[in-house]
C-alpha cells in the first residue's frame, strides 16, 4: 500500500464508482475534480493528525502524516468526502434540491466512512518509504531481441527491508537488436537500494531482481529476453493501528 504522503489517494475514476454521472456533472458546471480530491485529502490529513495527536501527542508519528498507510478505509472515506464537497458546490451553483439531495447523501455517507476508519484505526509504519518517481529508462546495444514494448516500476527498498510503493507504470519501446536498461532516480533520505518491475502490459508486471540493486546502479533486460520474475508487490503494509479506544493492534 501507498503513504499518505506519496500523492493522489484516490482518482476521478474512483469516484465514478460511487457516482457514474461524476464526470458529467463536473464537466456541465465547471468543477474540478482534482481539486476536489486534494481539498478532501488535505481535511482529512488534518483529521487524522488531530486524532492521533489525541491519542498519544508524545509520539513519533503523531503529527507526520509520512508514517501513514492508506487503506481501503482511508481510501472510501477520501472518495465519499470528495464527492460531498463536489455537490456542495453544484447545488451552490445552482441551487437545485436534486444536487442539494446528493451534497447531504454523501456528506452523510463520508461521515459514517470517517467513523468506520478509525474504528478499523490508523495503520501506522515505523519505517515509512517515499513513493518512487518514474525511472530513467533508456536501450543499450546488444542481443537479437525484436521491437518491444515493456512497462515499467520501480520500487525504493530501505535498510530494514521495507518497499515503498512502486512508482507509475512507463511504457517504453526498444528497436530491434537493443536491449532495455532501467535506472531508479531521486531517492528517498532512507533507502538503500531498489527493485525493478517490468511487464509486456500493466497486467503483468513482475519484480526482475530478486535483491535489491543499489542506489546508482542500472538494470538491463537480459539478452533472452524478459522472464518470469519474482513474487512479491510493491507497498508497505501497517506495523501497527491505532483506534479511538487507544487500543493497538498488531498488523
Amino acid at each position: 500500500m501507498a503513504l499518505f504522503t506519496d500523492g493522489s489517494i484516490c482518482s476521478t475514476e474512483d469516484l465514478r464508482q460511487y457516482e457514474s454521472s461524476i464526470l458529467d456533472v463536473a464537466s456541465t458546471e465547471g468543477i474540478e475534480l482534482g481539486a476536489k480530491l486534494k481539498l478532501a485529502q488535505r481535511e482529512i490529513g488534518v483529521a487524522i493528525t488531530a486524532f492521533l495527536l489525541e491519542q498519544d501527542a508524545t509520539r513519533s508519528y503523531a503529527r507526520e502524516l509520512s508514517n501513514i498507510v492508506v487503506t481501503d478505509a482511508l481510501a472510501q472515506w477520501l472518495s465519499l468526502q470528495s464527492l460531498a464537497l463536489t455537490y456542495r458546490d453544484v447545488y451552490n451553483i445552482q441551487n437545485n434540491d436534486r444536487y442539494l439531495g446528493k451534497w447531504k447523501e454523501y456528506e452523510r455517507l463520508a461521515a459514517e466512512a470517517g467513523v468506520r476508519f478509525f474504528q478499523v484505526g490508523v495503520g501506522i509504519t515505523g519505517d515509512p518509504v517515499a513513493q518512487s518517481g518514474l525511472p530513467e529508462c533508456s536501450s543499450a546495444g546488444g542481443g537479437t531481441l525484436p521491437l518491444t514494448t515493456y512497462y515499467v516500476q520501480t520500487a525504493w527498498r530501505s535498510a530494514l527491508g521495507s518497499i515503498g510503493a512502486a512508482s507509475e507504470s512507463l511504457p517504453v519501446t526498444t528497436n530491434p537488436g537493443t536491449l532495455l536498461t532501467v535506472r531508479a532516480v531521486r531517492p528517498p533520505a532512507n533507502a538503500v537500494g531498489w527493485f525493478v518491475y517490468v511487464g509486456w502490459s500493466e497486467d503483468e508486471m513482475r519484480r526482475q531482481n530478486s535483491t535489491a540493486l543499489a542506489i546508482g546502479e542500472t538494470w538491463t533486460v537480459p539478452v533472452s529476453g524478459l522472464g518470469g520474475g519474482f513474487d512479491g508487490k510493491p507497498g508497505q503494509a501497517a506495523a501497527f493501528y491505532v483506534t479511538r479506544t487507544s487500543e493497538w493492534r498488531r498488523g
